[in-house]
């Protein structure tokens, strides 16, 4: 990583997610911060459960570098008919108790 990356923060988007407080990613964002190097900057977006297609793509923007998005969908064909930013911006990864 270059002296000017480390300048710059690297900003995390979340969304409104019923049940986990903001806490939580503010412990997920203070943990990348100590891991990575690098300053971060939360952006909770407290109103919405996710992504709106009537506001403007954070991504492409360039108003967030990485999204954190805690939802629970039943298939991978759920997930892209609500999310209204390009899939190619989006990585689903695994959870504990997966498939249960």
């Amino acid at each position: 990583m270059t002296a000017d990356q480390q300048q710059v923060p690297l900003r995390i988007i979340t969304y409104l997610v019923p049940g986990l407080t903001v806490e939580l990613f503010e412990t997920i964002s203070q943990y990348l911060e100590v891991s990575l190097n690098r300053e971060t900057m939360l952006i909770y977006e407290s109103r919405f459960t996710g992504p709106q297609s009537d506001r403007s793509d954070p991504f492409k923007t360039n108003t967030a570098d990485l999204g954190i998005y805690i939802y629970w969908f039943h298939s991978m064909f759920t997930f892209t008919q609500s999310c209204c930013c390009s899939i190619s911006h989006w990585c689903i990864l695994p959870t504990a108790g997966e498939g249960k």
